[in-house]
């Protein structure tokens, strides 16, 4: 007898599902703005970003693949750029980690533990991804997503 198919589909509602799509691009323009001098970031830097979210597309988790996806799906690369230029001179940064909060109790509740696992360290990623993001603002990203 074959064994049980086990499901990988995600068991969330559509305002828990946009939550995980949006936290990406949310947390990306939050480690900039917590940068010490955003002014300065290079194109390069500005880029390291998009491509951290990108990366996303080669996880062995389905659901990153799958936020990649609709991020990518919802618009383009360009399109994202110009989007977090202009959020990030007003950046919640609390407000985001704020989010991260109710990320992880979702995460840690509805989603496959090795899931949730490469979602929130693939959040950190991106954060990190920001080279001259504060170490305060990674240690406070890494305690909200636990």
């Amino acid at each position: 007898m074959p064994a049980p198919r086990v499901s990988t589909e995600v068991p969330l509602s559509r305002a828990e599902w946009d939550l995980l799509v949006r936290l990406p691009r949310h947390v990306l323009i939050a480690a900039r703005a917590a940068e010490p001098d955003p002014a300065q970031r290079s194109v390069a830097e500005g880029l390291a970003g998009i491509a951290a979210i990108a990366a996303g597309r080669d996880t062995p988790s389905r659901l990153v693949r799958d936020v990649v996806a609709e991020i990518y799906t919802e618009s383009s690369a360009d399109d994202l750029v110009v989007a977090e230029d202009a959020a990030g001179r007003v950046a919640d940064v609390a407000g985001v980690l704020a989010e991260c909060r109710v990320a992880a109790h979702l995460l840690r509740h509805r989603v496959l533990p090795a899931d949730a696992a490469a979602y929130r360290g693939w959040l950190q990623d991106i954060a990190a991804s920001e080279r001259r993001v504060p170490d305060r603002f990674l240690d406070e990203l890494h305690l909200a997503l636990e």
